[in-house]
């Protein structure tokens, strides 16, 4: 299997959508949604477009739904891991917010990850 993942979807820093995305640019539930929509949109256009690269494409996006809905190797010390943690709206609004007036402004904005332990 060949993993898709141009580099011209990488920034400076070497990530890419996916990190991005998995950092807390989309929340876990549309993290999830993105990639079972993108695996079902390669499956469906495979026979008729692009065959056996779409195919490829379907399996990058299931590989990273398995990847973080199911990490083999998260830290146990913080209920905040990928995969596993409590989720707050209002902490994701604010972040949301704090991107896109980021981006508006023209930064890139690394995600941080918050290991408060309350």
């Amino acid at each position: 299997m060949t993993e898709i993942r141009p580099d011209y979807y990488r920034g400076s820093d070497g990530k890419d959508l996916f990190d991005r995305f998995e950092a807390g640019l989309l929340s876990p539930e549309e993290t999830i949604g993105f990639y079972k929509a993108n695996a079902i949109k390669y499956l469906t256009r495979e026979a008729d477009k692009n065959g056996e690269e779409d195919l490829d494409k379907a399996l990058t996006y299931i590989g990273r739904l398995k990847q973080f809905k199911y990490p083999k190797n998260v830290d146990t010390t913080t209920d905040e891991t990928r995969g596993n943690y409590k989720f707050d709206n209002d902490r994701y609004r604010k972040h949301q917010e704090f991107v896109t007036q980021a981006w508006l402004d023209g930064y890139q904005v690394e995600a941080q990850h918050d290991t408060r332990t309350d």
